[in-house]
């Protein structure tokens, strides 16, 4: 889930992945949103094409155990929380409630689709794509199927698990571990890097700090400061958690002609 106010938006650590990987296509189900929606649709396209969002993407093309196999559906949901003061809730993520499959239903605020830059937009997208990814790796090794490559990732995910209250905290300080530079290289790409790279690192932390939708607890906040200076020492950058929330606020609500080009 990506929401800001009442504690928290959306983002993830680590590099911007190899360049020279190939892209895979996916079969994306837009159901709402290539109706209503025809460019945030074709945004969703252009950053799906990226090799460096391959790794989220793979589980969504290739069948599971016994013939799973999982989708990503997109749809967008007039009523997420949306305020200029308090909570604001920009997507959220359903996956299976019984925690066997590994397909996840994301909706993305209608009014954010509306009024927010393609950039907040984009974050959000991929944001949303992580925690379907997180999910599907969590399933999969329910049924005993763990690669290689994802034996790391479930590692941080228990290890998270003991700090955060929910899975999507859980979800949250694993995305501030290994994904913020991912997310915000391709935000920058599909963006025109007309922003610094350290404010596209903002856009993606901003929506990080969020456990439960309430204030989240001690041990969430400390695993959080320590990553957080982590990343900020790795990429000589000096992002706090008021000047990330500043800069997803700068992007909720932007001039018509800086908006989708289908709203404009």
């Amino acid at each position: 889930m990506c929401s800001s106010g009442s504690g928290g938006t959306n983002g993830g650590g680590g590099g911007a992945g190899d360049p020279n990987s190939t892209a895979v296509n996916v079969d994306i189900k837009t159901d709402s949103l290539r109706k209503k929606f025809p460019c945030v649709y074709e945004l969703l396209l252009n950053i799906s094409s990226h090799p460096q969002l391959c790794s989220f993407l793979e589980p969504f093309i290739k069948c599971g155990p016994q013939g799973v196999n999982p989708d990503l559906t997109w749809y967008d949901k007039p009523d997420l929380a949306w305020n200029d003061v308090g909570a604001t809730q920009y997507a959220a993520t359903q996956t299976g409630l019984d925690g066997s499959t590994v397909s996840s239903n994301i909706y993305l605020n209608t009014n954010m689709l509306k009024n927010s830059s393609p950039a907040l937009v984009a974050t959000t997208m991929i944001h949303e794509m992580v925690h379907a990814y997180l999910n599907s790796v969590s399933t999969f090794s329910g049924y005993g199927v763990v690669a290689d490559d994802t034996k790391p990732i479930l590692e941080r995910l228990n290890s998270f698990a003991t700090v955060a209250e929910t899975t999507n905290g859980q979800d949250h300080l694993t995305m501030l571990s290994t994904y913020v530079g991912t997310i915000a290289y391709v935000v920058g790409l599909n963006d025109g890097n007309r922003m610094s790279k350290e404010n596209y690192f903002k856009l993606v932390i901003g929506c990080l700090y969020n456990d439960t939708g309430k204030t989240p607890s001690i041990a969430f906040n400390s695993e959080f400061d320590c990553l957080l200076t982590k990343l900020n020492t790795e990429n000589n950058m000096s992002i706090t958690m008021d000047n990330a929330s500043q800069m997803v606020s700068s992007q909720k609500r932007v001039p018509l002609n800086q908006r989708t080009k289908c709203l404009q």
